[in-house]
């Protein structure tokens, strides 16, 4: 175990504490060097999603941002997904996705679902079961 001083791609830095060999902590201090700082990723998040028009979450500080995160990288799936879903159906799909982002509006939701959010099969039944939708 050691702490090391950070700087992020960003520009900020911060002190982490790394476990591991010393060939590993190098490895994440690299890492770290390749993105922007956790302060940083939280207000590009949260911009992200005001853009958008998204809801607030509920949750505490940390929870709130951690979701937003969360949130985001599962919209990005979803946007990469769009192609593949029928046009006839797009419109409907828009809709169904919009009810799931206002009602799904608790950090702890996006937290406890998180492994989940790089499958848009996975989003797309979330989707479904959220807004009750009957094909």
């Amino acid at each position: 175990m050691a702490r090391y001083t950070i700087t992020y791609k960003c520009g900020h830095t911060a002190e982490v504490q790394l476990y591991g060999k010393t060939a590993e902590r190098e490895k994440k201090i690299a890492w770290y060097r390749t993105i922007d700082c956790p302060d940083c990723q939280d207000k590009e998040a949260k911009e992200v999603a005001m853009a958008a028009g998204l809801p607030l979450l509920t949750g505490s500080e940390k929870q709130i941002a951690w979701a937003t995160r969360i949130r985001n990288t599962a919209l990005d799936v979803l946007e990469k997904e769009m192609p593949n879903i029928k046009e006839e159906m797009r419109d409907t799909f828009i809709g169904l996705r919009s009810q799931w982002l206002n009602k799904e509006n608790s950090a702890s939701y996006w937290i406890e679902n998180r492994d989940d959010f790089d499958d848009a099969r996975y989003i797309i039944n979330a989707i479904l079961k959220s807004t009750n939708f009957k094909a």
